[in-house]
């Protein structure tokens, strides 16, 4: 476990290390709550099936062009396979462009492999991602214009990304990185667009202020070499069960987050909602993109698989 773990982080810096700036990926404010959207190695951590969905609107106010980006994922422990298993999608909307991605996911789980009390997970996931040029949302002067080409062209590649995760009972650190294969998809019109590795660091807190409240400091740093963005956010966990909080992205914003389970808690899992606003703080915000919203809907849960038990032949009970 330890070579195969020392392999893996060896090849994602060194794929980081080898690649200029490009299409940067997703954003998403509740990322603390939310790892299995940048990093495989959470897949299967925990006892329940986890599903979440995201859904984050980036400076509203610029009519069709702002940005915006989904998530939606399910993993669950498997101990037969060691770890876990999962399914991600990931889907982007930048202007015209759109990325869009669906991976399987695998993770492996080792319980005390390092000096200190907890569990290190390698993840890997492997998929196809979408390309696609919406250009039938031009408006062009001229209908059709000669010039212009005016309908939607899209292609696929392949896709992989990975992961390493340490998890300790009052804290965590990560390290993945995303578009290993550095996939160059080729749309039609001789079109084509290549996806950037992208580095992901994250690291995270839990400091019990008293019997009630549970202070969640985290930190998600994403680099593309030269170009790196930060984001901090502190919750306040009350009861188990609800939170509040604020964050501050380097990019462009400072954002507000709030939540809570309407089912169940933080330690048995249940049905949680997460809501989060944001005001940018970039140039866009004087022409119109000053705010963010971001809504999450998660979901952890057991399936019981009744056991039958056969009936005795009463000439032998």
């Amino acid at each position: 476990m330890r070579k195969v773990t020392l392999l893996l982080f060896v090849a994602i810096v060194s794929m980081i290390s080898t690649v200029g700036f490009a299409q940067q990926d997703w954003k998403f404010n509740q990322y603390a709550l939310n790892g299995m959207g940048f990093n495989p190695a959470y897949t299967g951590l925990g006892t329940n099936i986890s599903a979440t969905g995201l859904y984050h609107n980036q400076y509203m106010g610029l009519a069709d062009f702002n940005p915006t980006s989904r998530n939606f994922n399910i993993h669950s422990k498997v101990n037969k396979v060691k770890g876990g298993l999962g399914l991600n999608i990931l889907d982007d909307e930048y202007g015209l462009e759109k990325f869009t991605g669906v991976y399987l996911s695998y993770a492996y789980h080792k319980d005390n492999v390092l000096p200190f009390e907890g569990t290190l997970s390698a993840g890997i996931s492997v998929g196809m991602l979408q390309i696609s040029s919406q250009l039938s949302k031009l408006n062009p002067r001229t209908n059709p214009d000669p010039i212009l080409v005016t309908s939607d062209i899209s292609g696929f590649g392949l896709d992989v990304n990975a992961g390493l995760l340490f998890t300790a009972p009052n804290y965590y650190v990560g390290i993945s990185a995303t578009h290993l294969t550095n996939p160059n998809v080729e749309l039609q019109n001789n079109a084509s667009v290549n996806m950037q590795p992208h580095l992901f660091i994250t690291g995270g807190y839990t400091y019990k202020l008293n019997e009630k409240i549970n202070l969640m400091p985290s930190v998600l740093i994403k680099s593309i070499v030269k170009k790196s963005q930060f984001d901090f956010s502190t919750i306040g966990m009350y009861s188990n069960k609800y939170w509040g909080g604020f964050g501050y992205s380097t990019s462009d914003a400072i954002y507000l987050l709030a939540g809570g389970y309407l089912k169940g808690n933080q330690s048995d899992g249940g049905l949680k909602l997460g809501v989060s606003y944001g005001a940018t703080m970039n140039k866009l915000g004087s022409i119109g993109g000053r705010n963010s919203v971001e809504a999450m809907l998660g979901y952890n849960f057991k399936i019981q698989i009744p056991v039958k038990i056969p009936p005795t032949d009463p000439i032998f009970h």
